[in-house]
C-alpha cells in the first residue's frame, strides 16, 4: 500500500525562488566617455551567461583607454598598458632565448 493510500500528505514541492531585487540605478559618473562604457552593463540582463566575460572584457578595456588618455590629457609620463586578454605578462628577468641543443 502505498503513503497516498494510507491518507498521509505528500510533501509540498519546494518554494520557488524569489527573484533578487533590481539594482538600483547606476548613478552618472560625471564624465560621458566612462558612462557610455558601463552603460554597456545594463545589456547583461538580457545576454545569457556565456556572453557576459566578452562585455566585461570591452567595458574594461574601454575603461583603460579612457585612463590612458586621461592621463595624456594631463601632460603626465605614459602609463604602462597592460596585456590584452589571453596574453599572458612578461616574466621577470633576462629575456630567455633559444636553449642550446646538443653538440655534434
Amino acid at each position: 500500500m502505498s503513503d497516498e493510500a494510507a491518507g498521509e500528505p505528500t510533501a509540498a514541492p519546494p518554494p520557488s525562488p524569489t527573484p533578487s531585487p533590481a539594482p538600483a540605478p547606476a548613478r552618472g559618473t560625471g564624465d560621458a566617455r566612462v558612462d557610455e562604457a558601463l552603460a554597456r552593463l545594463d545589456a547583461l540582463g538580457g545576454a545569457p551567461v556565456a556572453a557576459h566575460v566578452a562585455v566585461f572584457e570591452d567595458v574594461h578595456q574601454r575603461l583603460q583607454e579612457l585612463l590612458v588618455a586621461a592621463d595624456e590629457e594631463e601632460g603626465g609620463p605614459p602609463v604602462p598598458r597592460p596585456p590584452g586578454p589571453g596574453t599572458a605578462p612578461p616574466r621577470p628577468g633576462p629575456p630567455r632565448g633559444p636553449f642550446p641543443g646538443p653538440r655534434a
